[in-house]
């Protein structure tokens, strides 16, 4: 904050910018004697206004500028398409977690694989629309999500997840190994192989008032482990 309760100006061409999360608008003067005023959608639930005063040496002229409450949006559909960087990458995650074992004897110990700091099937949907999870956060909006990629095909879930929420949900936390351990001090560590899922998504929304259709693009991520995973000793 370099300035507080100061009128916006603009000497010559450009532009001026204002903008929240739920509001805003952009005044643009690129030729003389012509200004174009765009308004961003006003979803911050009451009416806005503001004044554009024009000036040429001692002239002036003034014009206001009003804009209702959007009346916002209802679900239509969503559909799943894989861009060019989309798709299922694998990496893999080293010593996640240490065990350090002192037995006088040789001895079964059971481990579980997917315990751990962060080992959990993280999704969520982003977009760069800044109003892409707006209209939805009064009644949450649940969409069936993508649990699969087969050969190019996008397969959905039978569940639904609420769109725009961040889950983060436990995998495999009850699975155990038993891993045998020689006399003496030993240590042990584990490795988890990691995928993450990049699904592109278009949610098609209607106006409330006007029924016409609003399109939203972004993409849905996953990040989970794949499964796999190695339980190794530390020399």
């Amino acid at each position: 904050m370099i300035r507080k309760n100061q009128p916006l100006e603009l000497v010559g061409l450009g532009s001026l910018v204002t903008f929240g999360n739920r509001w805003g608008f952009q005044i643009i003067h690129e030729t003389p004697g012509t200004i174009h005023v765009i308004l961003r959608e006003n979803a911050s639930g009451r009416p806005v206004s503001f004044r554009i005063v024009l000036q040429n040496g001692q002239e002036k002229r003034e014009i206001e500028v009003e804009q209702s409450v959007s009346a916002g949006y209802s679900f239509d559909g969503i559909e799943y398409y894989l861009e060019k960087d989309d798709g299922d990458s694998v990496y893999l995650r080293q010593s996640v977690v240490t065990y350090k074992f002192n037995h006088a004897i040789s001895k079964e110990v059971e481990i579980m694989p997917f315990a751990g700091p962060n080992i959990v099937v993280n999704s969520h949907f982003e977009s760069e629309d800044p109003y892409a999870f707006l209209w939805f956060e009064d009644e949450p909006l649940e969409v069936q999500v993508p649990v699969e990629i087969n050969n190019g095909d996008i397969l959905l879930s039978y569940h639904k997840n609420i769109y725009g929420e961040i889950l983060n949900e436990p995998y495999r936390a009850d699975t155990k190994v038993t891993v045998q351990f020689q006399a003496g001090t030993t240590k042990f560590t584990k490795d988890v192989e990691m995928r993450k899922r990049s699904v592109s998504y278009r949610l098609t929304i209607k106006n409330n008032r006007t029924g016409k259709p609003k399109e939203i693009f972004g993409k849905w991520i996953e990040i989970s482990p794949t499964g796999e995973y190695e339980i190794r000793e530390i020399k």
